[in-house]
């Protein structure tokens, strides 16, 4: 079992690695035999290709923020929903869809399950929906 100010420790860098683009923080918070589940993706292996996603998030959002809220905490897991917002101006390679300049903002979903103060696992989602409707993508 993770303890409770372990896994807040953990909310803290994951809000700081993305938000402050403090990439280096992974060596922190994400273990090196990490697994993202990535939903429609490709699995994400290791510390190296999870700064390798966040990388490429800020290459078709520039400006991006994401709030974590809410966030819940149950033994060795930590989940909740980020919500993005940020202007589109890069390739999203996996949908295909060029830059746009259009602001957007969408939400997903992740659970965290920590050990030995780490995040070694991870289950994501994302609202593919609103974000290819407020790209123009599809119609809403």
């Amino acid at each position: 079992m993770t303890d409770r100010e372990t896994t807040i420790r953990i909310a803290e860098q994951m809000d700081e690695f993305w938000n402050e683009r403090n990439l280096a923080l992974a060596e922190e918070f994400i273990a090196e035999e990490f697994v993202g589940h990535m939903i429609g993706d490709d699995d994400l292996h290791g510390r190296d290709e999870y700064t390798a996603w966040a990388e490429g998030v800020a290459a078709m959002f520039p400006d991006f923020e994401l709030e974590f809220e809410p966030m819940f905490v149950e033994d060795e897991l930590l989940c909740g929903q980020w919500t993005l917002t940020g202007t589109h101006e890069g390739l999203l390679p996996d949908l295909g869809i060029e830059p746009t300049g259009k602001e957007v903002e969408f939400s997903g979903l992740f659970i965290d399950r920590l050990a030995d103060g780490r995040v070694v696992e991870m289950w994501h989602q994302i609202d593919y929906l609103t974000l290819m409707q407020q790209l123009g993508a599809i119609s809403e």
